[in-house]
């Protein structure tokens, strides 16, 4: 089934779509808090921080002071304490394969809980599906 979906875009769009309404619904009272960030920082700038080796490269020591959005791996940055993001994300595909669910999902988990044991000002935005 999955490999059927795979392969037709229009089956693949629609059963997201649904899938992500259903869990919209399901879960629709802690979506509503991120309401209340709408508008909060107007006018402030801010910085997001993907995550690969090119974050090597910058010095990313000058966000120390910034309105920082930092996403996924982050965690494992050696400036995670010094720059101290103050919203962190994880973004990952809805249907995600069995290996990272097992492997990867876990460690990116445990990083980002030991993350917010540190910086309880943060605020954390994750994939609801994965609530559980």
């Amino acid at each position: 089934m999955k490999d059927l979906v795979k392969k037709n875009k229009l089956i693949f769009n629609i059963a997201r779509k649904a899938y992500v309404n259903f869990s919209y619904f399901k879960n629709k009272s802690i979506l509503a808090k991120n309401k209340e960030l709408a508008g909060a920082y107007q006018g402030q700038r801010c910085f997001v921080i993907g995550n690969g080796p090119s974050l090597n490269q910058l010095d990313l020591a000058k966000l120390k002071d910034e309105q920082v959005f930092a996403c996924n791996l982050f965690y494992r940055h050696d400036l995670i304490e010094t720059i101290r993001p103050d919203f962190y994300s994880m973004i990952e595909p809805i249907l995600l394969d069995e290996s990272f669910r097992r492997n990867l999902f876990p460690d990116i988990i445990n990083g980002i809980n030991t993350y917010a044991a540190t910086n309880s000002q943060a605020k954390f935005f994750l994939n609801i599906q994965n609530k559980e």
